[in-house]
């Protein structure tokens, strides 16, 4: 069953293989793709794959999803900077998912789902973890 936070909309695989054309040639095939990401060595603490394909490193950078990554921010989800290896495959994470690691339930983003994606990648950008409101507001006024 497909994960639920990575929709085909969101697959960018196909535009990362051609960039992997370029600069590793044009007779290279999506099985030769497909292993050089499996190949690529995952960064200790931070939970990332570099594919060193661009000159802007965020670009090259592919984030594990059992790891500890950076903040994902409503532009790096929106412009491909942050993407997940799923399947063998590369996805920008769904305004689904950022409301997730917002913190926000699925049945709260049920209710706003009907808006455009742009829409949602900025309400969970601008949004700030429950978590840590909560939190916040627990050592203010306690229990």
């Amino acid at each position: 069953m497909k994960n639920k936070m990575f929709r085909e909309k969101d697959d960018l695989t196909k535009s990362f293989f051609n960039q992997f054309k370029k600069v590793k040639g044009e007779e290279k095939t999506m099985e030769d793709f497909v292993e050089y990401l499996d190949s690529l060595p995952v960064t200790r603490g931070i939970g990332t794959k570099k594919m060193d394909l661009y000159s802007f490193n965020e670009m090259n950078t592919i984030t594990m999803l059992d790891g500890i990554t950076g903040t994902i921010t409503c532009r790096n989800a929106q412009n491909y900077n942050k993407k997940f290896l799923v399947d063998n495959k590369l996805y920008k994470p769904s305004p689904l998912m950022c409301w997730l690691l917002m913190g926000f339930s699925e049945e709260q983003y049920n209710i706003v789902s009907g808006f455009e994606d742009k829409h949602l990648y900025n309400q969970a950008g601008n949004s700030i973890v429950v978590d840590v409101v909560e939190n916040i507001l627990l050592e203010l006024f306690g229990d």
